[in-house]
């Protein structure tokens, strides 16, 4: 099945639904970034069928929409590894950056029914994310889980085709090459949060997860990431329940 037509010189799509014409957009930025670009096509047309069938809140259930296009497993699971989606464990997903690709006229909006999905939602710049200690309560079944674990692996199959033994210290090193680039961001997170990477498939699904905030990183300097996340610290020696914190926690510092 091929790409939504695309009019103009925007990504405007037009769809009616009972009887109303209800425009879904795409904004260029997302949708001609290496990160979207690089994945297979068919994971880019489940992407844009996502966004069209998607009610006002960029909430969709992928399943059917995946029959009707005739889509493989593996292109939801790389949505989900990209971070273009963020999944539950009702089956559904929200699109990442939904508010971003569509500016809804806020008096036509209809509510979306995925309450609970929502509320485990926070919104920054436009975009969704997990609040925090939500992870584990948007766990994909077991089988979906096996899945992305095999499309992560894909990603550091080179370093596996070569036998390479894995070195945590030598990757972060790569890493911290360019100062303040998204992957130094990245590097600082791993090392304070001590994560107890083995592999490269988990060092890829650590970068895979975390890339998108990161890089709304490197408009400040190291040093005020690492006085962010010395706050985060100690401001969580100051609770009786400690947050698990993210990158997207030190966002939220940096942009206080």
């Amino acid at each position: 099945m091929s790409f939504p037509s695309l009019i103009g010189g925007g990504w405007d799509i037009g769809l009616k639904l009972n009887k109303m014409a209800q425009r879904r957009m795409f904004d260029r930025d997302i949708v001609s970034s290496d990160t979207f670009t690089e994945m297979s096509s068919d994971a880019q047309n489940l992407y844009f069928h996502l966004g069209i069938h998607a009610d006002d809140e960029g909430f969709v259930s992928p399943k059917g929409i995946m029959r009707m296009i005739s889509s493989s497993e593996d292109s939801i699971k790389i949505l989900i590894a990209k971070g273009f989606v963020i999944p539950f464990e009702s089956g559904v997903v929200v699109i990442t950056d939904w508010k971003q690709n569509n500016y809804l006229d806020l008096r036509r909006v209809k509510s979306t029914k995925f309450t609970k999905e929502k509320e485990m939602l926070t919104e920054r710049n436009r975009q969704y994310s997990l609040l925090d200690g939500m992870q584990s309560a948007c766990k994909m079944p077991k089988e979906d889980r096996i899945g992305q674990d095999r499309i992560v692996n894909n990603i550091a199959a080179k370093d596996a085709a070569a036998s390479r033994v894995f070195v945590l210290e030598d990757k972060l090193l790569e890493m911290e090459a360019k100062p303040g680039s998204y992957l130094d961001v990245i590097a600082t997170f791993i090392r304070e949060k001590e994560l107890p990477i083995e592999n490269s498939a988990q060092l890829s699904a650590v970068i895979g997860r975390h890339c998108r905030v990161a890089k709304k990183l490197e408009a400040y300097s190291i040093e005020r990431i690492h006085s962010a996340i010395d706050q985060i610290c100690k401001d969580n020696k100051k609770r009786e329940d400690p947050i698990n914190w993210t990158v997207d926690t030190i966002l939220k510092y940096v942009t206080k």
